[in-house]
């Protein structure tokens, strides 16, 4: 089971975030509100065996992105052998951005749609790297996911010039950064499902003990 926002579920059936509301207003979708955002069950999707076997394709892929997604870009140690402050460029996932977007630059222009959307992609990821609390992170990576989105259908949908190029571009975007970005988003989660479990064993223990 893997709980996903609206926007993944819509994309996950084809549907609009509205379709989607619907479904979980009638009940034909088991989902819950985290600090109002929907959490859809995916287990309750209505998907076919053919197209829950491709969704688990996807998890899949999501799940070895994890592993590389917060892996360092540098060493962590200088010539001197001291620690290195923390920097977003350290990431795997905005290096991947990074080379992404100035592809996108250098074929499209810098005011080409798509290429607006991964700039603002790669900001999200900057600011969610920097946020203190674990959910505004996982929100700001979630946002940049779904600016992601909206550059690959702009490379595929908005324009009849040089289609090849941008439908390279759009696989590139689809193959080397979303399932970059969509392992860190999991991986932060699986850190903020633990914290928030150790703080109410804590709390249980320090309740228990009172008595």
């Amino acid at each position: 089971m893997m709980n996903l926002s609206l926007s993944d579920a819509a994309v996950v059936l084809g549907k609009s975030q509205r379709q989607i509301r619907y479904l979980i207003k009638t009940g034909r979708l088991n989902a819950v509100k985290e600090s109002g955002r929907w959490r859809i069950d995916s287990d309750s999707l209505p998907l076919s065996d053919s197209q829950r076997e491709a969704f688990g394709a996807r998890l899949e892929t999501a799940g070895e992105a994890m592993s590389t997604a917060l892996e360092p870009a540098t060493k962590a140690l200088d010539a001197k052998g001291s620690k290195r402050r923390y920097s977003v460029t350290n990431l795997t996932t905005f290096q991947a951005g990074e080379q992404l977007y100035r592809a996108l630059r250098a074929q499209l222009g810098p005011d080409d749609p798509s290429c607006r959307l991964v700039y603002e992609a790669m900001t999200l990821v900057t600011r969610g790297c920097h946020c203190f609390h674990a959910q505004d992170k996982i929100e700001r990576f979630a946002s940049a996911r779904d600016s992601l989105a909206s550059a690959v259908a702009e490379l595929l949908l908005h324009s009849e010039e040089d289609q090849g190029a941008r439908r390279k571009l759009a696989e590139r975007l689809e193959q080397e950064l979303v399932p970059k970005l969509a392992g860190l988003i999991a991986s932060h989660e699986k850190k903020n499902r633990r914290s928030r479990f150790d703080q109410f064993g804590s709390a249980r223990s320090q309740a228990g003990s009172g008595r």
